[in-house]
């Protein structure tokens, strides 16, 4: 039995090598992965059974359900090939309904053959278009399966082995059953096609059947509760069983012949371009006021150049840079909610609160008119410098010593300087972080909390 076991294995082979090929083929190899669904015909009929044909589920087979594949092909001639072909399938088995106690939930079916793929037709030397190219498969190989309940051992008088018991039927009908984890001879019949999608892209679609003699064992003795040997019949009882299958998959192509390269005759060489000549840009040195609460007063002035027809730049290193580089990050009154919405600027000095609203249209004021008073909330003041003409090498140095900190807690800290700026009724907010160009806010009457 054995020598017949390998002549099977090796007919496709010898078949593939003894056919010399008529002519060079598009491809020689192709490789790929497949999924669909299949069904099983019984393994133990109502005589195995011991069941009537009236019994519902007298037969047992596995279920039907999804699988999946993976295919290696190699063409040795246009229209022969030989094909590695794997399978898997976890299946439940179906069977009688008057006993399901000890019924196997979940088996692990694996398949593997060795094919002849015989074509109808031959494939086009190179790709011009989808064709179809139909085969019938004829294969040879191995089934092998393991349950969910594999941790069981039977002893057939002989051996043991790992094994899966059950049962069906019940009272005087019921009977053991068990299968273990042999291989049993496999055959194949299929009918395919490859549907040609791209130079080195095929479809395979095809049916078949996966022929098979499950081992089963009848179960002589079920032993009692705690025991995990199971003895059983030498001889199995399965049936021939008939695996029904689809399969769809993607195959990548390999082993393909380069698409010659076409002869192409390079045009003459252009005339040479006529030199270039050289465009004058016109650069102009400017300055900029830049709003920098960091700096002296709170506003420097950005010595910049203007590109003709380009933009704005400073000189770093010798390298032209863009002139926002120079400038910081600044709270500026164009996006603030306060002045969008209509409302006043607020500066907290203690629990009181001091409200400045919009005079005016923003325009642009010199620089050397202004002088930095301090942030309120985070957004830098200027006040008109001859208004605090008295006060501002105080507040300068106040702000250097406490920078960051707000105008409104510097003055509640500072009274009698809180009492001296009384008189300051106008303070102008930039609104962009260049340009000098601000808005001027007046002052209210302040607002004190319980009417203080």
């Amino acid at each position: 039995m054995r020598v017949l076991h390998k002549g099977l294995l090796l007919a496709p082979l010898l078949a593939v090598f003894a056919v010399q090929p008529a002519q060079a083929q598009a491809w020689k190899w192709d490789f790929g992965v497949n999924a669909g669904w299949s069904k099983f015909t019984a393994m133990l009929d109502e005589e195995d059974t011991g069941l009537g044909d009236d019994v519902p589920g007298a037969e047992v087979k596995w279920d039907g359900s999804w699988l999946v594949g993976t295919q290696l092909t190699y063409w040795a001639a246009p229209k022969l090939g030989v094909r590695l072909n794997g399978r898997y399938a976890d299946r439940e088995l179906e069977g009688s309904e008057i006993d399901e106690t000890g019924w196997v939930t979940s088996t692990n079916l694996w398949g593997a053959t060795l094919d002849l793929l015989i074509r109808f037709g031959e494939p086009a030397a190179e790709f011009a278009g989808m064709e179809v190219l139909p085969y019938v498969a004829l294969g040879v190989g191995g089934k092998w399966y393991n349950g969910s309940e594999d941790q069981f051992t039977c002893d057939d008088g002989e051996d043991t082995f790992n094994c899966s018991p059950w049962s069906t039927g019940g009272g005087v009908n019921r009977r053991g059953w068990a299968y273990g984890e042999d291989v049993s001879l496999a055959g194949l019949l299929g009918l395919g096609a490859d549907w040609r999608l791209a130079r080195t892209l095929v479809l395979r679609t095809e049916i078949n059947d996966q022929l098979f003699s499950p081992q089963i064992h009848r179960v002589t003795t079920i032993p009692l509760v705690g025991t995990s040997v199971w003895p059983v019949n030498g001889d199995s009882e399965g049936n021939l069983t008939h695996e029904l299958g689809a399969q769809v998959g993607l195959h990548f192509l390999f082993g393909l012949a380069p698409v010659p390269a076409p002869i192409v005759v390079a045009p003459p060489p252009p005339p040479p371009a006529p030199e270039p000549v050289p465009v004058t840009v016109r650069r102009d040195a400017v300055t900029v006021c830049v709003i920098d609460p960091t700096a002296p007063g709170g506003i420097r002035m950005q010595t910049a150049t203007v590109i003709e027809g380009r933009d704005t730049v400073i000189t770093v290193g010798g390298t032209d840079r863009p002139f926002r580089e120079s400038v910081g990050n600044v709270m500026v009154a164009t996006n603030a909610d306060w002045y969008v919405q209509g409302q006043p600027l607020t500066m907290k000095v203690g629990t009181n609160n001091v409200e400045f609203t919009t005079y005016g249209s923003p325009r642009m004021v010199e620089a050397t008119d202004l002088a930095y008073m301090g942030t309120i909330n985070g957004y830098p003041v200027y006040a008109d410098r001859d208004d605090v003409a008295d006060v501002i090498d105080e507040l300068n140095e106040l702000n250097r010593a406490r920078a960051g900190t707000d105008l409104g807690q510097i003055l509640e800290e500072q009274r009698e300087l809180n009492d001296e700026l009384d008189d300051v009724k106008v303070l102008y907010v930039p609104m962009t972080a260049t340009g000098c160009v601000f808005q001027a806010v007046q002052r209210q009457e302040e607002v004190r909390k319980g009417g203080k």
